[in-house]
């Protein structure tokens, strides 16, 4: 059988994320050796974690996906449109339901409580992440009663409310990626920084001098200010306001986050004016599988415009939005 060995700091994570894709294997036991758990799989596929062939033991009854619980149950119809993916926030688990098949909401809901013991709210997306502070509606399908998640990952624990602040749990590996980079002593700026699981991933995961967060939502802000102050962070930092108007009064810095993947081109030149020279950005996009060059532009444009010559260094693809569109990460450095 096809394993994924996983650090226990990160099985709960590791598990959950391959529950929504769909990856894990139910009706098998789950090993331990020193430090690390063994989740069986179905394939392997992009991920930080080394895959190894075991022999596991079989213990059937245990809950299976999603989709294999509802066979027999939804219409042949509703269950083919049924998207198997769905995100896990701590406790709250988040799905996309065909409007056409609202009418088995509870029956979706109550199902997916019974395949994944974890889970205590399910919720539908009801729009799309919408307005300055990308809000999102959302409905209720089964358990508690409500938007606000407690969610583990790097070695923070993060307080979300998923209705009110954008998040994504699919970018727990590029938060972690990015840890990886920054160097000791780094100042880093986080714009557009939520509820601050940028801030206090790399607050807590490197030797960072200082790492500022700059959030408009006033309930991001909120949450930042908690999330901080929850994880003992004291080289972080978080402000509330526009970008714009924020980042001028806050001196430069030597590495600067853009995790905004809509129009974050138009704040290109505020991240410049805050950049020390030699410093690194990471510019995020959400564009066409086959179409990242359009970000080289979009950088290479403002840092012509400002006077600032830069580097790319690297194009990573962290995330998908809809079919054949991705999220990018172009990483690019100013020169000295």
């Amino acid at each position: 059988m096809l394993t994924m060995k996983v650090p226990l700091r990160a099985a709960e994570q590791a598990k959950q994320d391959l529950i929504r894709r769909g990856l894990f294997v139910p009706g098998y036991g789950v090993p331990k050796e020193s430090e690390h758990l063994y989740f069986p799989v179905k394939e392997r596929f992009d991920a930080p974690y080394d895959f190894v062939e075991r022999d596991l033991d079989e213990r059937p009854g245990q809950p299976g996906t999603l989709k294999e619980a509802l066979a027999g149950k939804l219409p042949t119809d509703a269950l083919d449109k049924l998207k198997t993916a769905y995100d896990q926030v701590g406790s709250i688990a988040i799905l996309e339901i065909d409007e056409d098949y609202r009418q088995y909401d509870a029956l979706i809901g109550k199902t997916l409580l019974l395949t994944n013991p974890k889970t205590k709210t399910v919720l539908a997306k009801d729009s799309r992440h919408e307005g300055t502070f990308r809000t999102q509606q959302m409905r209720l399908l089964a358990g508690e009663d409500t938007r606000l998640a407690e969610h583990k990952e790097n070695g923070v624990v993060l307080a979300v409310d998923v209705e009110e602040v954008y998040f994504s749990t699919r970018l727990s590996t590029e938060r972690k990626r990015i840890a990886g980079l920054v160097q000791p002593g780094e100042r880093v700026l986080v714009m557009f920084s939520g509820c601050g699981p940028y801030t206090c991933v790399l607050a807590k995961n490197t030797a960072a001098r200082e790492v500022v967060g700059v959030e408009i939502n006033p309930r991001g802000h909120e949450l930042a200010l908690q999330n901080i102050a929850r994880n003992k962070l004291l080289n972080a930092t978080a402000y509330c306001g526009d970008v714009r108007e924020v980042v001028p009064c806050l001196g430069a810095f030597d590495r600067v986050v853009m995790p905004l993947p809509k129009a974050a081109e138009t704040f290109l030149d505020v991240a410049l004016a805050a950049a020390n020279d030699g410093a690194t950005i990471h510019f995020y996009a959400f564009l066409p599988e086959d179409a990242s060059g359009e970000a080289h532009g979009w950088i290479r444009d403002a840092c012509q415009r400002s006077g600032r010559p830069c580097k790319v260094l690297g194009t990573v693809r962290c995330g998908q939005q809809a079919p054949r569109v991705c999220r990018f990460c172009v990483d690019f450095a100013l020169s000295k």
